[in-house]
């Protein structure tokens, strides 16, 4: 019985918990109580409730499944039109303005021309409204995806069979117009058919419900990779902001072969379009940087820079003249209307279907984040795999349309959310924007200088820098994690992007299984003999109880193949007597032995050490196919200067608990060694319990014979064990035991 004690206005040290039942094992437990569990779902079971969920519907849940498929419905129904509304006008309105320079400026990332990217601003968006659940991501283009989807652009061009010589200087010409043609084309089909391939992987993995596979990439692990991709982008900028036409790289060094070749054509540089470049750059800093951050709170809206900037420099150009005069590059002739649609080619497809898997993968996580973090904000839920379904169906509808691939961006996003947009209505006053920029508009950005669209992307990725911030923050908190990123920033700056997610990826997985491996575990201790046990070491209390003859200990971890060693070694030595008893034992004739190559478990032998070498492939002695290996059995048998004392009359513990709270999981080989230990104990005389086990954990156990369903024997042929709910019921029966031995 459970009885909690307090006192009218007293604190919360005053409460009182006074427990009094009968203490018991799990079986007596199941048996009091009548309690039922059920076995695990096989991977065939998971698999059919998959499949399931995913194909059956019945008459009443149609309704349902409609509504979550088109969340635009009941965003619409519960829309608090008079208190909405406006802020919603005014947040698409905002965006769509950041929409406009940003589309033709990441538009130059894919290698295509400036128009494709107002497409990329209307489409997705558009869609997305119909399908997605977050109410303040703004979709569109994405500086990261667009780069990546430019070096696979850049890789198909590199391609292509050009021919070098021409008859005559008319020939020259027609034959120059006609390859720019050919290549502008093949730009354009490679950039659709990526896009349509990344929104038909979206879309599957949405289907299979993989929007778990966020979950696998790190805060610090995110935050390294779009730090470097960033300097990647950035990079890219460099020829357009010195006005220089070189080799656009891609692959691995990509950034220092840029550079490389910046360097050597600076003679070459444009002087007016870096002075452009450099004042457009101070604008935006001091605009976006400075007055917004500092005085945002204040204006109904944030001064729109992009679009002021983009504005005064093409009025600039062209009445002035820098085009002609200087030779200063701009975005030239932007066609009025919208594309027709048409199946983008998939001739070449295969070729670049691992690029699409890793930029569907990167656009998820990067949009699929901030959707988490605005819904967490705003107090809504989001569906992340409706999430997969929604980016899928945008990317893949919108190459239809002429339109690359992207993803949400972190200033829009957040433009949206500063001003008070509730919903994504506002992306469709953003659409409305670019709808009439696309129809009637874009002939007026004629001479909008690419290097002010260069100084638009540079100043839209600086605050990726301030993860540099979080370095410190690192070092103090977990220093694996700072190993993450340092390890994911250099490998994607010095190789590539792919290299980089790929490396990160994997240094994440090595460092949590490298923790795994050096897994400490500690011995615990009694509070004024209650039911709270603390860690032994370090802990300073005259308060403390230690139960005579019994050891309390906890491994703090899941006890799987890769530290399995490391956990034997911490319990032999965390058991304070045993390791009296192996050291009474002359050190230099014994050796521990590890688990047998057959997987029956864990030797349950102390070895002579002169028994010979251990066979390098199996791990045994040599000297047990000779006979020359001993068990304890056969020490026990004929005790002599090498063998172990009798553990009856000089062991102290004749009990050890094993917490196991912390052991969320088990394998064949942690199994193994339960058992092997367990075997290893009982020819010293010592039982060993296990207390607090995980429901799957005992399954296994269970599943492999090592569970004692017998709560008054033991079995001596096999290790088993008894499981008692918890470490105070354990202390309890094993301190009985020891009054009444088995």
């Amino acid at each position: 019985m459970l009885a909690i004690e307090t006192k009218p206005g007293s604190a919360d040290v005053d409460l009182k918990i006074r427990v009094d039942r009968a203490a018991y094992t799990r079986n007596t437990l199941v048996k009091a109580y009548g309690l039922q569990w059920e076995d695990d779902p096989t991977i065939k079971d998971k698999a059919k409730v998959c499949i399931g969920r995913q194909l059956h519907c019945s008459s009443g849940c149609w309704k349902d499944r409609l509504l979550r498929f088109f969340p635009f419905i009941s965003i619409l129904r519960t829309y608090r039109w008079r208190e909405w509304l406006l802020l919603d006008l005014l947040s698409g309105l905002s965006v769509g303005v950041i929409h406009i320079p940003q589309g033709m400026g990441f538009s130059l990332l894919t290698s295509l021309p400036a128009v494709y990217g107002l497409y990329s601003s209307f489409f997705p968006v558009l869609i997305y409204y119909f399908f997605g659940t977050s109410r303040h991501i703004s979709m569109g283009t994405m500086a990261l995806i667009s780069l990546m989807i430019g070096r696979v652009v850049i890789r198909e061009v590199d391609k292509m069979a050009i021919p070098t010589q021409y008859g005559n200087g008319t020939d020259l010409e027609n034959g120059t117009a006609a390859i720019q043609e050919q290549i502008d084309q093949v730009r354009i089909e490679t950039a659709v058919s990526v896009s349509l391939l990344i929104g038909c992987i979206q879309f599957a993995m949405g289907f299979l419900g993989l929007g778990a596979i966020a979950t696998f990439m790190s805060m610090p692990f995110i935050g390294s990779f779009l730090c470097a991709a960033a300097l990647h982008i950035i990079t890219s900028q460099a020829p357009s902001v010195f006005g220089l036409t070189i080799h656009k790289y891609s692959g691995m060094f990509r950034i220092p072969l840029t550079y490389y070749d910046v360097c050597r054509h600076l003679a070459e540089t444009n002087v007016c379009t870096v002075v452009t470049a450099i004042l457009a750059l101070a604008v935006l800093v001091v605009l976006k940087n400075v007055i917004n951050e500092r005085y945002g709170s204040r204006m109904i809206a944030p001064i729109p820079a992009e679009l002021i900037v983009v504005t005064a420099s093409t009025l600039i150009c062209h009445y002035c003249g820098l085009h002609a005069k200087y030779g200063m590059k701009i975005v030239g002739p932007i066609p009025a209307g919208l594309p027709r649609p048409t199946m983008p080619p998939m001739r070449n497809a295969v070729t670049y279907i691992g690029d699409s898997v890793v930029a569907a993968v990167v656009s998820f996580v990067i949009s699929v984040s901030m959707a988490k973090l605005m819904a967490k904000k705003h107090g809504y839920a989001i569906d992340v795999n409706q999430e997969l379904y929604a980016y899928g169906l945008s990317h893949a509808g919108s190459s239809f349309f002429s339109s690359f691939a992207g993803a949400q961006a972190p200033p829009r996003t957040l433009v949206h959310e500063s001003i008070g947009g509730r919903t994504q209505l506002a992306s469709l006053f953003s659409c409305l924007m670019l709808l009439l920029v696309c129809l009637f508009l874009g002939k007026l950005f004629y001479s909008l200088p690419i290097p002010v669209l260069a100084a638009v992307i540079i100043v839209a990725l600086l605050p990726m820098f301030k993860q540099f911030q979080q370095l410190p923050t690192l070092w103090r908190v977990n220093k694996y994690d700072l190993f993450v990123w340092i390890i994911t920033f250099l490998s994607a700056v010095i190789l590539d992007i792919t290299s980089g997610l790929i490396i990160g990826i994997a240094s994440s997985i090595f460092f949590v299984v490298f923790q795994a491996h050096f897994a400490s575990g500690t011995t615990l201790v009694s509070l004024d003999d209650s039911d709270i046990f603390l860690t032994k070491d370090r802990l300073q209390s005259d308060r403390i109880i230690e139960y005579p003859g019994i050891q309390v200990f906890r491994f703090d971890a899941p006890l799987f193949f890769v530290n399995i060693e490391k956990f034997k070694t911490q319990l032999f030595r965390k058991i304070s007597d045993v390791q009296q008893i192996i050291e009474e034992f002359d050190s230099d004739m014994i050796a521990m032995v590890t688990v047998d190559p057959d997987m029956n478990g864990l030797a349950n032998n102390l070895l002579e050490k002169h028994a010979g070498p251990s066979d390098p492939l199996t791990g045994d002695n040599c000297s047990r196919r000779s006979g020359s290996r001993r068990s304890l059995d056969s020490m026990e048998a004929s005790p002599s200067k090498n063998t172990i004392p009798d553990m009856r009359d000089d062991a102290k513990i004749h009990a050890v608990i094993l917490d196991c709270s912390a052991i969320s999981y088990v394998d064949i080989m942690g199994t193994n060694m339960l058992k092997a230990v367990s075997s290893d104990l009982d020819k010293m005389d010592i039982s060993m319990s296990l207390a607090c086990v995980h429901d799957s954990v005992a399954n296994k156990l269970e599943a492999a014979g090592a569970v004692c369903f017998a709560d008054d024997e033991r079995t001596s042929s096999s290790a088993k064990f008894i499981i008692y709910p918890t470490v105070k019921d354990a202390v309890v029966i094993e301190s009985k035991r020891r009054k009444s031995p088995l």
